[in-house]
């Protein structure tokens, strides 16, 4: 099947289900397969993107690097700009910055305050983005004060930036200033559609020269249709508050029942829990099952304007991901 108009894939491995050394090995096979971008997400405590993007740098030569995401409150902004501008020479030119808030679990437990969230982002960004340009970067905010910080190595070429968003107003920030938008794990097609339309709204009200783009983190099960890895993984992400509300198509959502899962979960009645998780809500969300239903899923994020669709796939499906990966590459 020829999937029109999506001619590659995003790969994310996730370090919750992988080693380092699989991440290395898997996106270094990733590349010959026909992914056009290795995606390395930073998730409390299964390793950080930083070591891991290093060596992709030395162990690639064509498929785009990006930080899938990392965290403006946990690493100061002054420091991100320099690894950032590092990976950028290490990688000869092919790296993608995504930042985010970060899951607010792991900020409470790590002593963070985040009470004004979007502030936290915009201050990050302003920093990194000044120093990346080449500026002599003073700023003085509620979460950072710098003076005088200014890279001693320009990157020679721009460093995309993108932001993860899922509420309005992270959206609209990353609409005006970011290059891209990068949505969560756990997005529907029609979320992301209408995630698609504001952003393209809120950047042409803005008078930008050009439109940032819309990636979509999505997990996936390729070849497999109840993996038992995927059915926990979204149960956990739907069950944080407002998400299933935020991500769901319209008229999917039921309030009640979401409810109850959350609170069975949270009582440790895992089971109860995933009686909720409904084949319609598990295939708005996830690609998963035999390869043609994974290529139709894809067409469906396609067709809702989602520029680049990055799979993250759950232990013992990836050769099938790669599989996919050179059919929709070579189509």
């Amino acid at each position: 099947m020829i999937v029109k108009g999506l001619h590659s894939l995003g790969l994310s491995p996730l370090g919750d289900y992988y080693t380092a050394e699989e991440i290395i090995k898997m996106s270094v096979d990733a590349e010959k397969s026909g992914f056009s971008e290795i995606w390395v997400p930073e998730h409390f405590s299964s390793g950080d993107a930083i070591s891991i993007l290093g060596a992709l740098s030395k162990m690639t030569s064509k498929v785009q690097l990006a930080t899938g995401i990392v965290s403006v409150a946990t690493r100061h902004p002054v420091l991100t700009a320099m690894t950032a501008a590092n990976l950028q020479t290490l990688s000869k030119g092919r790296m993608t910055l995504g930042l985010g808030l970060g899951v607010l679990n792991w900020l409470e437990r790590l002593g963070y305050d985040y009470s004004k969230p979007l502030t936290l982002v915009k201050e990050s960004f302003t920093i990194i983005k000044g120093m990346l340009e080449g500026r002599t970067v003073d700023f003085e905010g509620k979460y950072f004060k710098v003076k005088g910080m200014k890279l001693t190595y320009k990157p020679e070429k721009k460093i995309p930036i993108f932001l993860a968003a899922v509420g309005p107003s992270m959206l609209e920030f990353a609409a005006k200033r970011a290059d891209g938008v990068l949505l969560t794990a756990g997005s529907s097609a029609s979320y992301a559609e209408r995630a698609k339309r504001k952003v393209i709204e809120v950047a042409k009200k803005s008078n930008r020269k050009s439109l940032p783009l819309v990636y979509s983190l999505i997990l996936s099960s390729v070849g497999q249709e109840r993996n038992t890895v995927l059915l926990n993984s979204l149960l956990d992400l739907l069950s944080r508050p407002e998400r299933a509300k935020q991500v769901l198509a319209e008229g999917t959502y039921n309030e009640r029942k979401m409810l109850l899962m959350a609170e069975a979960l949270k009582s440790g009645k895992r089971s109860e829990a995933m009686s909720y998780l409904t084949d319609d809500i598990i295939d708005q969300v996830a690609v998963r099952g035999p390869l043609s239903k994974c290529e139709n899923s894809l067409v469906n994020f396609k067709n809702a304007g989602v520029d680049l669709p990055i799979l993250m796939p759950v232990p013992g499906t990836y050769k099938e991901t790669a599989l996919l990966a050179r059919r929709i590459s070579e189509g």
